[in-house]
């Protein structure tokens, strides 16, 4: 089953922001809380930056297609969201 990787930085101003939208946005809409997610620190997991393909963080994958990168706003998360949660209801049907 494919999911949303985000691939973060602690020290990353844009992540932490994009994170906090993603929280907000997770709280606020619960059935966002379904689709899988995992966060990656780039610093903890360095062998990420060969698996996936960006430049800047944070960088948001669904599966291995690119979604995001770079600083962000919440309608690009929530975008990045609704695009996950399509496919989802496509592999439900």
């Amino acid at each position: 089953m494919k999911k949303m990787t985000i691939v973060h930085s602690k020290t990353c101003p844009y992540c932490e922001q994009a994170i906090a939208f993603l929280d907000a946005l997770r709280e606020k809409k619960e059935y966002y809380n379904e689709i899988p997610l995992e966060l990656i620190d780039e610093a903890e997991h360095p062998e990420v930056m060969e698996e996936y393909d960006y430049f800047y963080l944070p960088a948001i994958f669904w599966g291995k297609e690119k979604l995001h990168e770079g600083a962000c706003t919440q309608e690009d998360i929530e975008n990045a969201l609704i695009r996950a949660e399509r496919d989802l209801q496509k592999a439900i049907k």
